[in-house]
């Protein structure tokens, strides 16, 4: 058993701070190195987690030891592999979870407790991709001249040694019993994130202006994987996350025992709109009133404003929705550009402006045109 505190030196005996990093370190961005990971991994040469360990003395130190939140995925992949090597010490640790990473998470997952059956490693995807390329929901969308979109089933695992960071697929369903596990009174009661972290500079702080406005939701401490803040006067626990095109986010307020996860595929703006999905969400749960923004728009001419104003679907359902991925591949987008472009109403997300983007190719001091994307900016 590793101590919490313990030095990892003599398991790692490569990075140069590890005579005085512990496993909370690592799993709280507060060793203060560069988040440089992939080229520690993606050169072209062999691709393992004592590579990794090995090139890992050489990051950059960019903030004192402990002195301040920096984040780095380093640190998560160092930690798999520090757990990976224990593991291998002890034949009771290797009949339970097996002797990598890999068959630890997946250990896990079908833990009686946990129960995560569709939830996989990265790497498991790329052993059975005929298998997983039915019933990955993933974007396969093709722009006009035929580049399909990055996020097929390679880009799902680009480094096996940084899989600890980033290489877990699941999907709603169990992500809702992963949250259940960890707010579970056994869990959550030993699970001391605020006293664990380091203050999380630069984490998100916005504070309520009144009824109608964005409610009060901060981000004070990381700890653990966890950034902890309050959400109007709940505690709340969150993570986001993003690679390849998809990205995530899980609240937790574990003092309700409620959580809320939400998954897209998109860019960086997506999170502001999965952040007003989660506030209706445990708005309604908590029986408040949601904060809804205002229809602002002037629009004269009626037929223009059913046009632009855009009728969602309906936020619950009786009937059961199938399980199953919808895939949209059309040969062409951009015949129909011209009919999405334009400013939008949601009645949740509020305004959406979409415009054409070019994406532009430099060569030989001539730029080249690529293609045409569509631009959605939500919340404008």
């Amino acid at each position: 058993k590793l101590q919490d505190d313990e030095d990892i030196f003599l398991t790692l005996n490569t990075c140069a701070l590890s005579q005085e990093v512990t496993l909370r370190d690592l799993l709280s961005h507060r060793t203060g190195t560069k988040d440089d990971s992939p080229t520690l991994t993606l050169g072209g040469d062999v691709d393992t987690r004592d590579i990794f360990a090995s090139r890992s003395r050489h990051l950059l130190q960019q903030q004192p030891f402990r002195s301040k939140y920096q984040y780095s995925n380093s640190g998560y992949t160092l930690a798999g592999y520090v757990a990976e090597k224990l593991c291998q010490t002890s034949s009771h640790c290797t009949n339970i979870l097996g002797n990598t990473w890999e068959e630890g998470m997946n250990a896990i997952f079908n833990m009686e407790a946990v129960q995560m059956e569709s939830t996989v490693v990265a790497q498991e995807i790329l052993k059975n991709t005929t298998y997983f390329d039915a019933i990955t929901a993933r974007s396969t969308l093709v722009d006009w001249q035929g580049n399909q979109h990055p996020n097929s089933l390679d880009v799902i695992s680009r480094s096996k040694a940084m899989e600890p960071s980033y290489g877990v697929v699941s999907n709603s369903k169990d992500m809702a019993r992963w949250i259940e596990f960890i707010l579970n009174p056994s869990i959550a009661s030993v699970l001391k994130f605020d006293q664990d972290g380091i203050p999380c500079t630069g984490c998100r702080k916005v504070f309520s202006k009144g009824p109608g406005s964005s409610p009060t939701d901060t981000e004070v401490v990381y700890a653990l994987g966890i950034r902890t803040g309050m959400y109007r006067d709940y505690r709340k626990w969150v993570h986001s996350g993003s690679f390849g095109g998809y990205n995530s986010y899980l609240y937790m307020l574990p003092d309700m025992k409620i959580g809320v996860f939400v998954a897209v595929n998109g860019g960086g703006d997506t999170y502001a709109a999965m952040r007003k999905i989660i506030y209706y969400a445990f708005d309604t749960m908590l029986e408040l009133s949601p904060a809804l923004p205002l229809n602002n728009s002037a629009i004269d001419d009626l037929e223009e404003g059913s046009f632009r104003k855009i009728q969602p679907s309906p936020i619950f359902s009786e009937n059961p929705i199938e399980d199953k991925p919808v895939f949209y591949q059309p040969k062409s987008l951009e015949p129909e550009f011209g009919k999405l472009l334009g400013s939008f109403f949601h009645p949740l997300l509020g305004e959406m402006k979409i415009s054409i983007e070019n994406r532009r190719s430099c060569q030989n001091n001539h730029l080249y045109e690529l293609y045409e994307s569509l631009y959605v900016q939500i919340g404008a």
